[in-house]
């Protein structure tokens, strides 16, 4: 083999880890996070990314209160019910939890429920709401779920 075979063999070489090093650096990086829910039959999922929360505030735990109230997610969550689910003024809001994505990205996961006689139409009787830091919502897409 002649020097410059081995030298050409090498440099590709070199560009294949490099091209490799960065695509799994890459792939690292990347936060993907998944949930789901079901609601009258239906599966909902809802995929969150690194991309989705790009241009949302950033919020420290140690540096005070979260760039989006509590009360104003639930309200942005409650506006939004109404969408997905019958009767939502009888719907009740029964859990708030506020979950990260990542190192400084956050999010409030929303979980309406609704019992009585004014849901008793609907299959199942709980509905989650996922609200980013900038006030808007993750709309939920319908999927199909094979047994």
């Amino acid at each position: 083999m002649n020097l410059k075979m081995l030298f050409s063999s090498f440099f590709f070489a070199a560009c294949a880890l490099c091209f490799l090093s960065i695509c799994t650096f890459a792939q690292e990086t990347k936060t993907t996070v998944r949930r789901s829910a079901s609601f009258r039959g239906d599966s909902y999922a809802y995929k969150l990314t690194d991309q989705d929360f790009a241009n949302t505030p950033s919020w420290n735990q140690d540096e005070g209160e979260p760039p989006l109230s509590v009360s104003r997610a639930i309200k942005v969550a409650r506006e939004n019910l109404s969408r997905f689910v019958k009767n939502a003024e009888t719907w009740k809001m029964r859990i708030v939890t506020l979950q990260s994505l990542g190192e400084d990205k956050w999010y409030y996961r929303i979980i309406f429920s609704c019992s009585g006689v004014a849901c008793r139409e609907e299959g199942d009787r709980a509905f989650t709401a996922i609200v980013k830091m900038d006030g808007t919502l993750i709309e939920p897409k319908k999927v199909t779920i094979e047994n």
